[in-house]
């Protein structure tokens, strides 16, 4: 058996919040793209979201080419007609 060091237990710990962090962006993004009625998040709740922003941000961000997909075109065309949020 090995002994892990400290360092590298906090290594997997932030590799593990990455990985969580970018799977809840990415289903973000995905029921925010498919939600174009607004059923499962009403336009209040994506208003008043700090998280919608957040997530949406890092996955633009960081991975390349996410802002040119269909789903993300799609969550910014929804969010310029129904909450105001302006295209970068």
């Amino acid at each position: 058996m090995v002994k892990l060091s400290i360092l590298n237990n906090l290594a997997g710990a932030l590799l593990g919040i990455l990985q969580w962090m970018y799977l809840v962006g990415t289903i973000l993004l995905f029921v925010l793209s498919n939600d174009h009625k607004q059923k499962l998040i009403s336009s209040q709740t994506r208003n008043a979201s700090i998280a919608i922003p957040f997530y949406t941000g890092m996955l633009q961000n960081t991975l390349p080419k996410v802002g040119e997909t269909i789903l993300f075109e799609s969550y910014l065309e929804q969010a310029q007609d129904k909450i105001g949020y302006e295209k970068e």
